[in-house]
């Protein structure tokens, strides 16, 4: 996958060389220019079964393990992941990335 590009738009272009739309992938060790995340958040009543946080952006970040399903949704390329980050400090974070926004610092080699 290559760095600078949102990682959504980079985990699809990487799919779609091997001929698939959708896939998994592992994350393990990876540095991120850029890295949006959001946690689960209390529901302010009743409705969706999910509700999420405001947007924590990071720059830079480590992704220490991360899990990536490449999905289609509203036929269009979506990515949705969970995993372990740090933050440029250390600190430990978890969450649901938030793909379109997210940047890799340098190209990397994945398996999926």
């Amino acid at each position: 996958m290559w760095a600078g590009h949102p990682l959504d738009a980079a985990v699809a272009q990487a799919f779609a060389a091997e001929g698939s739309e959708t896939g998994y992938l592992r994350l393990s060790d990876v540095t991120m220019s850029r890295f949006d995340f959001v946690r689960p958040a209390p529901a302010p009543g009743h409705g969706p079964v999910a509700w999420y946080s405001a947007t924590t952006s990071l720059a830079p970040a480590h992704i220490d393990h991360a899990g990536l399903h490449l999905v289609r949704r509203n036929d269009a390329p979506f990515l949705h992941g969970h995993g372990i980050w740090r933050d440029e400090t250390g600190h430990v974070h978890a969450g649901h990335l938030v793909g379109p926004d997210c940047r890799l610092a340098r190209d990397v080699v994945v398996r999926g």
